[in-house]
């Protein structure tokens, strides 16, 4: 790996999240010096297996694994959902040392905070993961695999082939502890700053935007296009101070993106819940 190699950065985005994902995008060319190639995997088209059951919750949910194929099987790459933040030059990450029988590496997540390690953020390495999407889609659909353990536990990698060593402070769920954390990740999907005002963090991400807008990295016609879209909350110029305009009833009954996911029965209880935050 030369040091001009660009860091090859691939974020999970579909059209629902790519105000978030080129923010990210800012937060990392914004900190580093490092040449950076960003890859939105929402401009790759994923094998999908036949069970319509077992297909994508997101646009992006197997795409990841088209990764080491993307790179040509060669070099690393790092994966990061759109839903997040960078703090620390990104070349940190990219350089982090993997023992030699390691392909992937993931972030550790303390267990006082209660929540489970993710593989929303990994570095890989292309030339160790040769990772077959269409191969893998086949076993989800013979049984070899179930859909929560292909994407949420990697279960197509051995224990020996994966370690769990980056530190929180590259995964911090919901967490932000200024000059410590690396990455923060919203993860939480309906208290997203982008869906409700009401995330602890949410001033964190409001600054992010506003530095993407002078930059040029977003456009206050991107963000209106989102929102007329319904990709995200009506009121979002008002948070960001960008509008001081806003409908009580249009930010009432407006559904969130991340609904879609849901039953219809726990789409209702979840519009009922936002109720609080409005009033």
């Amino acid at each position: 790996m030369a040091n001009s190699d660009p860091i090859q950065i691939f974020i999970g985005t579909d059209e629902y999240q790519m105000i978030g994902a080129k923010v990210l995008a800012h937060s990392i060319t914004s900190r580093t010096s490092a040449p950076v190639k960003i890859h939105y995997l929402s401009d790759y088209a994923a094998p999908s297996p036949q069970n319509p059951a077992l297909r994508s919750k997101t646009g992006f949910s197997f795409t990841r694994f088209m990764i080491p194929q993307i790179c040509g099987y060669e070099g690393r790459a790092i994966y990061l959902d759109a839903d997040m933040l960078v703090f620390t030059d990104i070349a940190e990450l990219w350089n982090w040392p993997m023992p030699d029988e390691v392909s992937l590496l993931y972030a550790e997540q303390p267990p006082e905070r209660g929540r489970r390690p993710q593989y929303s953020v990994f570095l890989v390495d292309c030339a160790k993961a040769r990772w077959d999407a269409r191969e893998l889609m086949q076993k989800l659909d013979t049984g070899v695999y179930d859909y929560h353990s292909l994407v949420y536990e990697f279960s197509h990698m051995s224990a020996d082939e994966k370690a769990m060593i980056l530190p929180f402070r590259w995964n911090a769920l919901e967490y932000y502890d200024s000059g410590e954390t690396s990455l923060i990740h919203f993860t939480d999907m309906n208290r997203q700053p982008w869906v409700e005002p009401t995330n602890p963090n949410r001033d964190v991400f409001y600054a992010a935007v506003n530095a993407a807008l002078d930059a040029g990295a977003v456009t206050l016609a991107d963000i209106n296009q989102a929102v007329d879209k319904g990709y995200i909350h009506p009121a979002f110029p008002k948070w960001i101070g960008r509008s001081k305009s806003s409908s009580f009833f249009r930010d009432l009954f407006w559904p969130a993106p991340y609904l879609r996911l849901l039953p219809v029965q726990h789409r209702i209880l979840a519009r009922l819940k936002r109720l609080p935050s409005l009033l």
